[in-house]
């Protein structure tokens, strides 16, 4: 992204684009936990539902693993499914009751 940047804006002075690249590499490195850097927005975004990040960072948000879930954007971690129920999936879904033969 940030190289993109940079080559699309290659009309501005050598002083500007060191301050732009600067203010860019401090956004790209502090998106809280529970935002990630926009892949279309210059901004952090929320992660989305059934999606974890726990630090604060660049780093991509994470799928939660099967049988967890996360139903809300942004911050939080992904909890386990209730009691008798189960997720086969990762990332987004609900939790659906167990099969009456299982335990």
């Amino acid at each position: 992204v940030l190289h993109s940047v940079l080559i699309w804006n290659s009309t501005l002075s050598t002083a500007t684009m060191k301050a732009v690249t600067a203010a860019l590499r401090k956004i790209l490195t502090s998106c809280e936990a529970g935002y990630t850097w926009g892949s279309v927005e210059v901004a952090c975004t929320a992660c989305d539902a059934g999606t974890f990040k726990e630090t604060t960072g660049a780093a991509a948000c994470s799928l939660c693993p099967t049988g967890m879930l996360k139903e809300t954007t942004g911050a939080g971690v992904c909890s386990a499914c209730p009691a008798g129920t189960f997720k086969a999936t990762t990332g987004a879904g609900v939790c659906a009751a167990c099969p009456a033969w299982t335990s």
